[in-house]
Protein backbone atom coordinates (compact mmCIF):
# COMPACT_ATOMS: atom_id res chain seq x y z
CA UNK A 1 0.00 0.00 0.00
CA UNK A 2 1.27 3.45 -0.87
CA UNK A 3 0.79 6.53 1.27
CA UNK A 4 -0.71 9.61 -0.40
CA UNK A 5 0.69 12.98 0.65
CA UNK A 6 0.51 16.53 -0.63
CA UNK A 7 4.19 17.49 -0.90
CA UNK A 8 7.36 15.43 -0.82
CA UNK A 9 10.57 17.40 -0.25
CA UNK A 10 13.86 15.68 -0.98
CA UNK A 11 16.88 16.98 0.90
CA UNK A 12 17.38 18.31 4.42
CA UNK A 13 19.23 21.34 3.07
CA UNK A 14 18.53 25.01 3.83
CA UNK A 15 16.25 25.21 0.77
CA UNK A 16 14.45 21.96 1.50
CA UNK A 17 13.98 22.54 5.21
CA UNK A 18 12.85 26.14 4.66
CA UNK A 19 10.34 24.94 2.07
CA UNK A 20 8.98 22.38 4.56
CA UNK A 21 8.63 24.92 7.38
CA UNK A 22 7.12 27.54 5.06
CA UNK A 23 4.59 25.08 3.62
CA UNK A 24 3.35 24.15 7.09
CA UNK A 25 3.07 27.85 7.89
CA UNK A 26 1.04 28.53 4.71
CA UNK A 27 -0.98 25.30 4.65
CA UNK A 28 -1.06 23.92 8.22
CA UNK A 29 -3.24 20.97 7.19
CA UNK A 30 -1.12 19.91 4.23
CA UNK A 31 0.59 16.52 4.44
CA UNK A 32 4.26 17.40 3.97
CA UNK A 33 7.21 15.01 4.17
CA UNK A 34 10.87 16.08 4.33
CA UNK A 35 13.32 13.31 3.43
CA UNK A 36 16.92 13.15 4.59
CA UNK A 37 18.42 11.48 1.53
CA UNK A 38 21.95 11.10 2.88
CA UNK A 39 23.31 12.64 -0.32
CA UNK A 40 22.71 16.30 0.56
CA UNK A 41 25.47 18.68 -0.49
CA UNK A 42 26.33 21.89 1.34
CA UNK A 43 28.27 24.93 0.32
CA UNK A 44 30.51 26.96 2.63
CA UNK A 45 29.20 28.93 5.57
CA UNK A 46 28.44 32.44 4.50
CA UNK A 47 26.41 35.59 4.84
CA UNK A 48 22.59 35.49 4.93
CA UNK A 49 21.11 38.67 3.47
CA UNK A 50 18.31 40.78 5.02
CA UNK A 51 15.93 39.37 2.38
CA UNK A 52 16.68 35.83 3.55
CA UNK A 53 16.21 36.93 7.16
CA UNK A 54 12.75 38.17 6.21
CA UNK A 55 11.95 34.65 4.94
CA UNK A 56 13.11 33.26 8.30
CA UNK A 57 10.72 35.54 10.18
CA UNK A 58 7.83 34.45 7.95
CA UNK A 59 8.36 30.84 9.06
CA UNK A 60 8.83 31.82 12.73
CA UNK A 61 12.48 30.71 12.58
CA UNK A 62 14.15 33.98 13.55
CA UNK A 63 14.47 33.43 17.31
CA UNK A 64 16.08 30.01 16.98
CA UNK A 65 18.47 31.11 14.25
CA UNK A 66 19.40 34.17 16.29
CA UNK A 67 20.47 31.89 19.14
CA UNK A 68 22.55 29.51 17.03
CA UNK A 69 23.95 31.71 14.27
CA UNK A 70 27.38 33.30 14.20
CA UNK A 71 28.19 37.02 14.06
CA UNK A 72 25.85 39.62 12.61
CA UNK A 73 26.78 40.38 9.00
CA UNK A 74 26.95 44.08 8.18
CA UNK A 75 28.41 43.55 4.71
CA UNK A 76 31.40 42.33 2.72
CA UNK A 77 34.94 43.60 2.24
CA UNK A 78 36.25 43.16 -1.30
CA UNK A 79 39.63 43.43 -2.96
CA UNK A 80 39.33 42.93 -6.68
CA UNK A 81 41.91 42.84 -9.47
CA UNK A 82 45.46 44.07 -8.96
CA UNK A 83 44.67 47.05 -6.76
CA UNK A 84 45.59 46.71 -3.05
CA UNK A 85 42.63 48.86 -2.05
CA UNK A 86 39.85 47.35 0.07
CA UNK A 87 36.20 48.15 -0.62
CA UNK A 88 33.55 47.77 2.09
CA UNK A 89 30.11 47.02 0.66
CA UNK A 90 27.97 47.55 3.73
CA UNK A 91 24.27 46.86 4.19
CA UNK A 92 23.77 49.96 6.33
CA UNK A 93 25.82 53.01 7.46
CA UNK A 94 28.20 51.28 9.86
CA UNK A 95 29.62 54.57 11.14
CA UNK A 96 26.19 55.45 12.56
CA UNK A 97 25.83 52.19 14.51
CA UNK A 98 25.88 52.57 18.27
CA UNK A 99 25.11 48.98 19.28
CA UNK A 100 24.03 45.59 17.96
CA UNK A 101 22.14 43.54 20.52
CA UNK A 102 22.34 39.73 20.75
CA UNK A 103 19.97 38.08 21.00
CA UNK A 104 17.68 40.59 19.38
CA UNK A 105 14.43 40.85 17.47
CA UNK A 106 13.93 41.49 13.79
CA UNK A 107 13.56 45.26 13.96
CA UNK A 108 15.51 48.53 13.55
CA UNK A 109 19.11 47.86 12.44
CA UNK A 110 18.57 44.10 12.37
CA UNK A 111 16.20 44.47 9.42
CA UNK A 112 19.15 45.79 7.44
CA UNK A 113 21.73 43.20 8.49
CA UNK A 114 22.20 39.47 8.05
CA UNK A 115 23.77 36.44 9.73
CA UNK A 116 26.96 34.48 9.34
CA UNK A 117 25.95 30.82 9.56
CA UNK A 118 26.88 27.40 8.25
CA UNK A 119 24.33 25.79 5.90
CA UNK A 120 24.33 22.57 7.97
CA UNK A 121 23.37 24.51 11.11
CA UNK A 122 20.66 26.43 9.29
CA UNK A 123 19.22 23.27 7.72
CA UNK A 124 19.10 21.55 11.11
CA UNK A 125 17.27 24.49 12.73
CA UNK A 126 14.70 24.69 9.93
CA UNK A 127 14.17 20.92 9.86
CA UNK A 128 13.41 20.89 13.60
CA UNK A 129 11.01 23.77 13.11
CA UNK A 130 9.23 22.02 10.22
CA UNK A 131 8.82 18.92 12.39
CA UNK A 132 7.37 21.02 15.23
CA UNK A 133 4.82 22.39 12.75
CA UNK A 134 3.71 18.87 11.81
CA UNK A 135 5.95 18.00 8.87
CA UNK A 136 7.01 14.36 8.81
CA UNK A 137 10.81 14.05 8.65
CA UNK A 138 12.07 10.73 7.30
CA UNK A 139 15.56 9.22 7.04
CA UNK A 140 16.46 7.43 3.82
CA UNK A 141 15.68 7.69 0.12
CA UNK A 142 15.68 4.89 -2.45
CA UNK A 143 14.12 6.10 -5.69
CA UNK A 144 11.42 8.03 -7.47
CA UNK A 145 9.35 6.78 -10.38
CA UNK A 146 9.10 9.40 -13.14
CA UNK A 147 6.95 8.85 -16.24
CA UNK A 148 6.33 11.52 -18.88
CA UNK A 149 8.03 14.14 -16.72
CA UNK A 150 5.70 13.44 -13.79
CA UNK A 151 6.68 11.91 -10.45
CA UNK A 152 4.22 9.07 -9.78
CA UNK A 153 5.74 7.63 -6.62
CA UNK A 154 8.81 7.52 -4.40
CA UNK A 155 10.31 4.99 -2.03
CA UNK A 156 11.65 6.50 1.19
CA UNK A 157 12.65 5.43 4.69
CA UNK A 158 12.50 1.65 5.16
CA UNK A 159 10.89 0.94 1.81
CA UNK A 160 7.74 3.04 2.27
CA UNK A 161 6.07 3.93 -1.04
CA UNK A 162 4.79 7.49 -1.28
CA UNK A 163 2.42 9.03 -3.84
CA UNK A 164 2.94 12.80 -3.68
CA UNK A 165 0.95 15.46 -5.46
CA UNK A 166 4.01 17.72 -5.65
CA UNK A 167 7.75 17.03 -5.30
CA UNK A 168 10.42 19.59 -4.40
CA UNK A 169 13.97 18.38 -5.09
CA UNK A 170 16.35 20.31 -2.84
CA UNK A 171 19.09 17.71 -2.38
CA UNK A 172 21.84 19.95 -3.72
CA UNK A 173 24.54 19.60 -6.33
CA UNK A 174 23.53 16.05 -7.17
CA UNK A 175 19.83 16.38 -7.86
CA UNK A 176 17.64 13.81 -6.13
CA UNK A 177 16.26 12.37 -9.35
CA UNK A 178 17.61 14.51 -12.19
CA UNK A 179 21.28 14.77 -13.15
CA UNK A 180 21.08 16.76 -16.38
CA UNK A 181 22.80 20.14 -16.18
CA UNK A 182 24.70 22.54 -18.33
CA UNK A 183 27.46 25.03 -17.67
CA UNK A 184 26.34 28.46 -18.86
CA UNK A 185 29.64 30.24 -18.33
CA UNK A 186 33.09 30.00 -19.83
CA UNK A 187 34.34 31.40 -16.51
CA UNK A 188 34.02 28.11 -14.68
CA UNK A 189 35.54 28.08 -11.20
CA UNK A 190 36.53 25.33 -8.82
CA UNK A 191 36.52 25.93 -5.06
CA UNK A 192 37.73 24.50 -1.76
CA UNK A 193 36.90 25.49 1.82
CA UNK A 194 37.31 24.37 5.42
CA UNK A 195 36.24 25.38 8.92
CA UNK A 196 38.89 26.80 11.23
CA UNK A 197 37.93 26.80 14.93
CA UNK A 198 38.70 29.84 17.09
CA UNK A 199 39.70 31.96 14.09
CA UNK A 200 39.71 35.74 14.61
CA UNK A 201 37.09 38.10 13.22
CA UNK A 202 38.18 40.19 10.21
CA UNK A 203 36.75 43.24 11.98
CA UNK A 204 34.74 43.76 15.18
CA UNK A 205 31.76 46.10 14.79
CA UNK A 206 29.79 46.95 17.95
CA UNK A 207 30.91 43.67 19.58
CA UNK A 208 28.59 41.43 17.54
CA UNK A 209 29.01 42.55 13.91
CA UNK A 210 31.58 41.79 11.24
CA UNK A 211 32.10 41.44 7.49
CA UNK A 212 32.90 38.58 5.17
CA UNK A 213 36.14 39.17 3.25
CA UNK A 214 36.56 38.25 -0.43
CA UNK A 215 40.06 39.10 -1.63
CA UNK A 216 41.65 38.56 -5.02
CA UNK A 217 44.99 36.78 -5.36
CA UNK A 218 47.03 36.43 -8.59
CA UNK A 219 45.34 33.14 -9.61
CA UNK A 220 41.83 33.56 -8.17
CA UNK A 221 40.41 34.71 -4.87
CA UNK A 222 40.10 33.79 -1.20
CA UNK A 223 37.22 34.29 1.18
CA UNK A 224 36.96 34.45 4.95
CA UNK A 225 33.51 34.02 6.52
CA UNK A 226 33.21 34.17 10.32
CA UNK A 227 30.68 31.67 11.69
CA UNK A 228 29.89 30.50 15.20
CA UNK A 229 33.05 29.18 16.85
CA UNK A 230 35.48 30.19 14.11
CA UNK A 231 35.55 30.93 10.41
CA UNK A 232 35.18 29.24 7.05
CA UNK A 233 38.20 29.90 4.85
CA UNK A 234 38.00 29.19 1.15
CA UNK A 235 39.55 29.68 -2.25
CA UNK A 236 38.22 29.75 -5.81
CA UNK A 237 40.20 29.52 -9.04
CA UNK A 238 39.53 29.14 -12.77
CA UNK A 239 38.97 25.45 -13.36
CA UNK A 240 41.03 25.46 -16.57
CA UNK A 241 44.02 27.03 -14.78
CA UNK A 242 44.49 24.19 -12.29
CA UNK A 243 42.71 21.26 -13.94
CA UNK A 244 42.80 18.28 -11.60
CA UNK A 245 44.49 20.22 -8.78
CA UNK A 246 44.23 18.89 -5.25
CA UNK A 247 41.66 21.11 -3.43
CA UNK A 248 43.53 20.95 -0.11
CA UNK A 249 46.74 22.12 -1.79
CA UNK A 250 44.95 25.03 -3.47
CA UNK A 251 43.39 26.07 -0.15
CA UNK A 252 46.76 25.98 1.57
CA UNK A 253 48.23 28.06 -1.27
CA UNK A 254 45.41 30.58 -0.89
CA UNK A 255 46.04 31.00 2.83
CA UNK A 256 49.74 31.55 2.19
CA UNK A 257 48.99 34.01 -0.62
CA UNK A 258 46.91 36.26 1.62
CA UNK A 259 48.91 37.46 4.67
CA UNK A 260 45.87 38.78 6.56
CA UNK A 261 44.23 35.35 6.43
CA UNK A 262 47.41 33.61 7.55
CA UNK A 263 47.74 36.04 10.47
CA UNK A 264 44.16 35.45 11.63
CA UNK A 265 44.65 31.69 11.55
CA UNK A 266 47.97 31.73 13.37
CA UNK A 267 46.27 31.41 16.75
CA UNK A 268 43.33 29.31 15.56
CA UNK A 269 42.74 25.60 15.93
CA UNK A 270 43.62 23.00 13.32
CA UNK A 271 41.90 23.43 9.96
CA UNK A 272 39.07 20.94 9.57
CA UNK A 273 38.04 18.72 6.69
CA UNK A 274 38.49 20.34 3.27
CA UNK A 275 35.34 20.42 1.14
CA UNK A 276 35.38 21.20 -2.55
CA UNK A 277 33.28 21.79 -5.67
CA UNK A 278 34.78 20.94 -9.03
CA UNK A 279 32.50 23.45 -10.73
CA UNK A 280 30.73 26.40 -9.11
CA UNK A 281 28.83 27.81 -12.10
CA UNK A 282 26.39 25.05 -13.02
CA UNK A 283 22.69 25.40 -13.74
CA UNK A 284 20.06 22.69 -14.21
CA UNK A 285 18.77 22.30 -17.74
CA UNK A 286 15.19 22.25 -16.47
CA UNK A 287 13.72 23.63 -13.24
CA UNK A 288 10.22 22.14 -13.22
CA UNK A 289 8.13 19.30 -14.61
CA UNK A 290 4.47 18.32 -14.47
CA UNK A 291 4.45 18.02 -10.67
CA UNK A 292 8.02 18.60 -9.54
CA UNK A 293 10.44 21.49 -9.14
CA UNK A 294 14.02 22.05 -8.09
CA UNK A 295 15.10 24.32 -5.23
CA UNK A 296 18.37 25.56 -3.79
CA UNK A 297 21.56 24.11 -5.22
CA UNK A 298 19.56 21.52 -7.16
CA UNK A 299 18.73 24.45 -9.45
CA UNK A 300 22.37 25.36 -9.90
CA UNK A 301 25.54 26.50 -8.22
CA UNK A 302 26.57 30.06 -7.49
CA UNK A 303 30.28 30.72 -7.10
CA UNK A 304 31.28 31.39 -3.47
CA UNK A 305 32.97 34.59 -4.62
CA UNK A 306 29.49 36.08 -5.13
CA UNK A 307 28.63 35.35 -1.47
CA UNK A 308 24.93 34.83 -2.18
CA UNK A 309 24.37 31.07 -2.59
CA UNK A 310 22.89 30.53 0.89
CA UNK A 311 20.56 33.49 0.44
CA UNK A 312 19.51 32.16 -2.98
CA UNK A 313 18.80 28.75 -1.43
CA UNK A 314 16.54 30.23 1.26
CA UNK A 315 14.65 32.44 -1.18
CA UNK A 316 14.14 29.63 -3.70
CA UNK A 317 12.88 27.37 -0.90
CA UNK A 318 10.34 30.02 0.06
CA UNK A 319 9.16 30.51 -3.52
CA UNK A 320 8.93 26.74 -4.04
CA UNK A 321 6.78 26.48 -0.92
CA UNK A 322 4.36 29.14 -2.18
CA UNK A 323 4.15 27.48 -5.60
CA UNK A 324 3.50 24.07 -4.02
CA UNK A 325 0.90 25.54 -1.66
CA UNK A 326 -1.07 26.93 -4.60
CA UNK A 327 -0.64 23.78 -6.69
CA UNK A 328 -2.07 21.41 -4.09
CA UNK A 329 -5.12 23.67 -3.71
CA UNK A 330 -5.68 23.82 -7.48
CA UNK A 331 -4.91 20.40 -9.00
CA UNK A 332 -6.15 21.38 -12.46
CA UNK A 333 -3.86 24.39 -12.72
CA UNK A 334 -1.05 23.08 -10.55
CA UNK A 335 1.61 22.88 -13.26
CA UNK A 336 1.00 26.53 -14.04
CA UNK A 337 2.09 27.55 -10.57
CA UNK A 338 5.22 25.46 -10.95
CA UNK A 339 6.02 27.02 -14.31
CA UNK A 340 5.56 30.47 -12.79
CA UNK A 341 8.05 29.49 -10.08
CA UNK A 342 10.63 28.52 -12.71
Amino acid sequence: MSTKIDVLILGETPAGALAAAALKEIRPNAKVMLVKTGTESFGPGEHLSPQACTALTETQAWDQVELEAGPISVGTTWRWGKTPDLWDADLLPVADLKELKRPGGFFEERRQTGFMISPQTLASILSRLAKQKGCEVVDGFEKVVVLDDKVHSAVVGDGVEIEPKIVIDAVGRSSGFRDGSTNPSVFDFSAAWAFCPDAELPVDICDHGTRTQILSVPWGCTWYSPVKGGAVVGAAWPKALFEGADPAERLTAAIKAEPTTADRLSGAGEIGEVHSADSTTMIADKMTGVNWMLAGESCGLISPIINTSLTAAILSGREAAYAAAEAIEDPEGGSGYLQAYA
